[in-house]
């Protein structure tokens, strides 16, 4: 059972949440919150009573405490809990500010009710999920900064959770041969498989349909990912998927 938190700061949304996550077989509601400071301040009381929680959904603009600013605090107390940030269009400026504090999840408060249960379960099981407009909102509408080309976090290798069929003729779009020039963090260049690799990333394929895509083993995919990741000197596949976007790389426009 998957134990999920609710912080947001509107009534009518954190009932509407709870609603749809207390309807799913295998997630329960652990406690709602309306600013950073209650949510704190409530996991406090459920650890003090034994009780964990797995996910929580955090809205990126609150009073008092804003979700940055939470997620900052309860990954430094509770580092094993998963933090998805709830978002709109207009709040593009908080979402790397949320990456840089840890968040693993963004989706759009107004995304298809499926979505985000598949991003609960998906971060629950270690991995990241971003919606695909959230991505493109930060691309098409966000100024571009020193920071958010170069998120400076310790490397991991989390899964995108995708929801997209496997792909049956090769490759799609806007996968490249090489790598063309594309300065990363590190200074470390990505060899033209992993520039390869990081564009499927990008279009949102998984692992297993990368591996199907390159005709590799999902080993050998797992084995560039992290390369890629470590090169990029991204947190996980969010940011690696950020960099990739801002990059041009794999936006299926013959790059």
């Amino acid at each position: 059972m998957i134990s999920v938190g609710i912080v947001d700061d509107q009534p009518l949304v954190r009932a509407g949440f709870a609603l749809l996550v207390g309807a799913q077989e295998d997630m329960e509601v652990a406690f709602e919150a309306g600013d950073g400071h209650q949510a704190l301040a409530t996991m406090e009381k459920l650890t003090t009573a034994g009780a964990a929680v797995d996910v929580v959904l955090m809205d990126v603009q609150m009073p008092h405490m804003d979700g940055i600013e939470a997620t900052e605090k309860i990954l430094s107390r509770w580092a094993g809990v998963k933090i998805i940030m709830l978002t709109t269009f207009d709040a593009y400026d908080f979402i790397d500010g949320a990456l840089r504090a840890g968040a693993v999840g963004f989706i759009l408060k107004d995304s298809q009710p499926a979505e985000l249960t598949a991003a609960i379960r998906a971060v629950a099981a270690g991995q990241s999920s971003m919606s695909a407009s959230v991505a493109m909102q930060l691309l098409n509408g966000a100024p571009d900064t020193d920071a958010r080309h170069h998120p400076h976090t310790p490397v991991s290798e989390p899964v995108v959770a995708s929801h997209r069929p496997a792909p049956s003729g090769g490759a799609p779009s806007g996968v490249h041969a090489g790598a063309a020039g594309i300065a990363t963090p590190s200074g470390d260049a990505l060899t033209p498989r992993e520039y390869d690799i990081l564009a499927l990333m990008a279009q949102g394929l998984s692992n297993e349909e990368i591996a199907a895509c390159e005709y590799v083993s999902m080993a050998t995919v797992k084995t560039h990912v992290r390369h890629i990741l470590r090169k990029l000197e991204a947190r996980d596949r969010v940011h690696a998927v950020l960099f990739a976007l801002r990059n041009g790389i794999g936006r299926g426009t013959g790059d």
